[in-house]
């Protein structure tokens, strides 16, 4: 068990949530603005 590995990994789900946080944001936006106009 290396704590290098477990920090790169804990690295990695963020960036990979703040990802899809930020897709997930994109997505729910441009859905709205359709479905407002």
């Amino acid at each position: 068990m290396k704590p290098v590995r477990k920090e790169q990994e804990v690295q990695s789900r963020e960036d990979r949530f703040a990802k899809e946080k930020k897709a997930k944001r994109k997505h729910r936006k441009d859905k709205g603005k359709p479905k407002k106009a």
